[in-house]
C-alpha cells in the first residue's frame, strides 16, 4: 500500500511538471511567433519610407532621360562653349545658339522640371552637368545659367566616374537635400549627368502626412567624432531629444523607450558620405507591445487554467483508480482473511478447527483431550431438516463453550464432533468434565426457533503422558476410545486403555490418521489423472483428478488405504482443498476439462462456493471446464441446504456429476431436483456386466431414467473389450477405466 502511494505521488509530480513544461514551451513558441509577426508588421511600416524614396526614381523614367539625352546630343553646346571664356552669362551664350536650339532647350528642360514640380513640391532644382564640366542650372524660371566650374558635389563626381545612378544626401549652404543623379547617354556615347534635388524637410513632411510615419534626419560632423547626433529635421519635437541621445546607430533596427513609450527605429542606407547623415524612421510600438503582452498574458492564463484543470482531472482519475485498487486490495485482503479464517474455523460454530488444534497441541506438554460425538444427528436431520440441525449445532457449540473450565479449549473438527483440550488438568478432571457435560445436556434442552430437543454425546478421553511410549498419538487414542464407546452403545464415556477390544484395528486406523495428517502437512498428496472418453469415438472428453499419496520411498498409495482415516479424523475437507488447488494449478489458463470428487463434509463445512470462486479467478479457470463429482449419499439425504449449494454451483457454470450412482428408486427419483449434468454409474455394476445379468438390467434401468431426464451417463471400471462392447450396446455416453487409460501424474 505504501509503495502504491509513493508511485502515485511520483506520477502526480511528473504529470504536473510535464504540464508546466508543456505550457512554458507553448508560450515560448507563441511569444517568439508573435514577436516575429510584430517585427514583420513594424518592418512593413518602415518600408513605406524606402518605397517613398524609391518612388522618386520612378519619376525619371526612360522617356524623360531620352528627352534630356536627345536635347544635349543635338545642341552643339560642347563646341560652342569651348570657344567662350570660363564664365559667361546667358545673354552671351544665346546669340551663339541658333534660335531653334534655344527653343528646343527651353521646350524640353524647363517643362520637364515644371512637370515634376507639379507632382512633388519638394523638387527644388534640376541641374545638367556635361562631361566637359559645362553646367546648366534650372531653379524654377526660364533663366538659364550656363557655367563651367569645378565639380564639388560628391554624388555628381561618383556618377561621372561610374556612369551609374547615384542616390543620397548632400549638404548645400547649410541645408540638406535628397539627390538623384543619373547619367545621360546618346546611344553608347556618355554625355554627362542630370541631377534632381529634393528638400529633406519636404520629404519628411510628406511621409508624415501621407503615411503617418515619424521621420527624423540626423547627422554627425566628421570633425566631432565623440559628439552627439545633430537633428536637422523631425516630425515630432520628442525625436530631437531621442535622436540626439542615440550616439551611433550600429544596427539598422533598434528599439528604445522614451517618454514612457516604446519606439522601433530604422536607419536607411542612404546617407551623407561626408557628414554621416542618415534618414531615420520611428514607429510607435507601445500599443502593439501592450496588446501583444495582454494577448500573451490572456493566453497564458487560459493555458494555465487548462493545464491546472487537466492536472486536477488526471489527479482525480488517478485517485479514483488508486481508490479502486485500494478497495480491491482491501476486498482481496478481507477475502483472504475470510478464507484463512474459514480454513481454521468451523463454518457453522466459528470455533477453531483441526488445523488450529494441530498447531496448539504441538506447544502443549501436559494435557488431556475429550473427543465428543453427537449421537442423534442423523435422527435430528430426518426430523427437523439440515437447516434447523445446523442452527442446533451452533447452539450446542455455544452451550459447550460456556460450560468449560479456565484451562480448557474447545475445537469443532467435524459437523458433529468436538475436541476439548485440558491444559495441565487436575486429577480426574477429564472424567469430571465429561460427566458434567452429559449431565448438563441431559437436563438442558437446546432450543432453535420452535424446536426444543436434548443432545447426547459419546465421549472418548485420552491423556498425554510423555513418560509413556505409545505408537498412537493422543488424538488417535481418543479416536480409538470414541469408536469403542460408540460400538458398545451411544452416550458412553470411555478413557483410552491399551486393553480395549479390537485394539489392533483401532490402532491401525489411528496410525493411518497420524500418517495422513503428516502426509498432508508434508504436501505428499498428489492428483493423478484418468481419462474419460466418448464411447463411440474414443476421443477424450475430460480427466478425473484422483487423490494419491507418494511416500518417502516413492511408492504411490491409493485412497483405499487412507480415506477411512480421512473420514474418521475429519480431514476430507483438507484433501478436497489440496486436490482443487493442485488441479487448478496444473490446468491453469487451459481449456482442458477435468473433474474433482466432492464429499458430504465439504458441503456441510459450507466453504466450497467461495473457495472455488477464488481459485477459478486466481488460476484463470473457466467453471464450465470443472466437473464436481458428488457422492450418492448426498443425493440420498437430499438436504435442502446441500441441494441449494449444488444448484448454486451449477448456476455459476460448474458441471455437476452424481458419482457411484446405484439403483435405489429413491435415488433415481431425486435426480430431477438436482442440476446434474452427468450420472456416473457405480463401478461394481460395470466391471462384470458382460457375465452378470442382474447388473446388466440395473444399468439398463439407470440409462433409461437418466436419458429420460436428459442427463449424460459415464460408466467407470471399463477394464476390457467385453465391458466396452456392452457399454456401446447400452448407448452409454462416456467410459472410464484401464481399458482406455490408467491414472497418471501427467496427461
Amino acid at each position: 500500500m505504501q509503495s502504491l502511494k509513493k508511485i502515485t505521488f511520483i506520477v502526480q509530480v511528473i504529470l504536473t511538471l510535464a504540464m508546466l513544461i508543456s505550457v512554458s514551451l507553448i508560450m515560448y513558441f507563441i511569444a517568439q511567433s508573435s514577436l516575429k509577426r510584430m517585427n514583420l508588421s513594424v518592418k512593413t511600416q518602415h518600408s513605406f519610407t524606402v518605397n517613398t524614396l524609391n518612388g522618386y526614381l520612378g519619376l525619371y523614367n526612360e522617356e524623360h532621360k531620352k528627352k534630356l539625352s536627345t536635347f544635349f546630343s543635338r545642341t552643339d553646346s560642347h563646341t560652342l562653349l569651348k570657344k567662350r571664356q570660363k564664365t559667361f552669362s546667358l545673354e552671351n551664350v544665346i546669340p551663339l545658339l541658333e534660335q531653334r536650339q534655344k527653343k528646343l532647350f527651353l521646350k524640353n528642360l524647363v517643362p520637364l522640371f515644371n512637370n515634376h514640380k507639379l507632382l512633388d513640391e519638394g523638387l527644388l532644382a534640376v541641374r545638367v552637368l556635361l562631361k566637359d564640366s559645362t553646367l546648366f542650372s534650372q531653379v524654377g524660371s526660364d533663366k538659364i545659367l550656363s557655367n563651367k566650374q569645378e565639380i564639388e558635389d560628391t554624388l555628381v563626381k561618383l556618377a561621372i566616374q561610374t556612369k551609374e545612378i547615384q542616390i543620397g544626401f548632400e549638404l548645400h549652404n547649410s541645408d540638406y537635400y535628397y539627390k538623384i543623379v543619373f547619367p545621360l547617354f546618346d546611344n553608347d556615347t556618355f554625355l554627362g549627368v542630370s541631377e534632381f534635388s529634393y528638400s529633406v524637410k519636404s520629404i519628411i513632411d510628406d511621409l508624415h502626412r501621407q503615411f503617418g510615419l515619424d521621420v527624423a534626419f540626423v547627422y554627425k560632423k566628421h570633425l566631432q567624432p565623440k559628439s552627439k547626433y545633430i537633428v536637422s529635421y523631425a516630425t515630432n519635437e520628442t525625436f530631437y531629444e531621442i535622436t540626439s541621445d542615440l550616439h551611433l546607430i550600429k544596427k539598422r533596427f533598434t528599439n528604445i523607450t522614451a517618454n514612457e513609450k516604446q519606439y522601433s527605429i530604422y536607419k536607411y542606407k542612404l546617407q551623407d558620405r561626408q557628414n554621416n547623415a542618415k534618414m531615420v524612421s520611428f514607429y510607435d510600438t507601445t500599443y502593439t507591445n501592450e496588446k501583444r503582452q495582454a494577448t500573451l498574458y490572456k493566453l497564458l492564463s487560459i493555458l494555465l487554467f487548462i493545464a491546472l484543470s487537466l492536472v486536477i482531472f488526471i489527479n482525480l482519475v488517478i485517485k479514483y483508480f488508486v481508490k479502486t485498487i485500494q478497495d480491491k486490495e482491501a476486498e482481496s485482503l478481507a477475502k483472504s482473511e475470510e478464507l484463512y479464517f474459514k480454513s481454521r474455523h468451523n463454518n457453522l460454530s466459528k470455533l477453531p478447527n483441526m488445523n488450529i488444534y494441530n498447531e496448539d497441541i504441538n506447544t502443549n506438554e501436559d494435557y488431556s483431550i475429550l473427543l465428543l460425538n453427537m449421537d442423534n444427528l442423523s435422527i435430528l436431520n430426518t426430523s427437523y431438516g439440515s437447516k434447523n440441525v445446523n442452527s442446533l449445532i451452533v447452539e450446542t457449540a455455544k452451550h459447550l463453550n460456556s460450560n468449560l473450565p479456565n484451562n480448557a479449549q474447545i475445537y469443532h473438527i467435524g459437523i458433529d464432533e468436538f475436541i476439548i483440550v485440558l491444559s495441565k488438568p487436575l486429577k480426574d478432571q477429564e472424567e469430571a468434565l465429561a460427566l458434567q457435560i452429559k449431565a448438563y445436556f441431559g437436563q438442558t434442552s437446546i432450543e432453535v426457533d420452535d424446536i426444543a430437543t436434548h443432545v447426547n454425546f459419546s465421549i472418548g478421553i485420552a491423556t498425554h503422558d510423555p513418560k509413556k511410549e505409545d505408537t498412537l498419538n493422543i488424538f488417535s487414542q481418543a479416536s480409538v476410545a470414541l469408536v469403542e464407546a460408540k460400538s458398545r452403545g451411544k452416550g458412553l464415556i470411555l478413557h483410552y486403555d491399551i486393553s480395549m477390544n479390537n485394539l489392533r484395528s483401532y490402532a491401525q486406523l489411528a496410525k493411518n490418521i497420524a500418517i495422513l495428517q503428516e502426509d498432508l502437512e508434508d504436501d505428499k498428496l498428489l492428483p493423478f489423472y484418468q481419462a474419460i472418453v466418448d464411447t463411440k469415438t474414443k476421443e477424450i472428453l475430460k480427466y478425473e483428478a484422483l487423490a494419491r499419496i507418494e511416500d518417502e520411498d516413492g511408492n504411490i498409495i491409493s485412497p483405499f488405504h487412507f480415506m477411512q482415516a480421512a473420514e474418521v479424523s475429519g480431514l476430507q475437507c483438507s484433501i478436497t482443498r489440496q486436490m482443487i488447488q493442485k488441479s487448478f494449478i496444473y490446468f491453469e489458463a487451459t481449456s482442458t476439462q477435468f473433474s474433482i470428487n466432492i464429499t458430504k463434509l465439504d458441503f456441510l463445512e459450507n466453504y466450497l462456493i467461495d473457495f472455488l470462486t477464488s481459485k477459478t479467478i486466481t488460476h484463470n479457470i473457466d467453471p464450465k471446464n470443472v466437473t464436481l463429482e458428488i457422492l450418492e449419499d448426498i443425493v440420498i439425504e437430499n438436504s435442502p441446504d446441500l441441494v441449494s449449494q449444488i444448484n448454486h454451483l451449477a448456476s455459476l457454470g460448474y458441471v455437476i456429476a452424481i458419482d457411484d450412482f446405484g439403483v435405489e428408486s429413491s435415488n433415481m427419483s431425486k435426480l430431477s431436483s438436482l442440476s446434474a449434468d452427468f450420472v456416473k454409474i457405480d463401478g461394481s455394476f460395470i466391471k462384470d456386466i458382460y457375465t452378470n445379468k442382474t447388473h446388466l438390467h440395473i444399468v439398463e434401468s439407470i440409462v433409461h431414467v437418466a436419458k429420460s431426464l436428459g442427463i449424460k451417463i459415464i460408466a467407470e471400471y471399463v477394464h476390457n473389450e467385453e465391458v466396452y462392447k456392452v457399454m456401446k450396446e447400452l448407448d452409454v455416453d462416456y467410459c472410464q477405466g484401464y481399458y482406455f487409460s490408467e491414472p497418471k501424474k501427467t496427461i
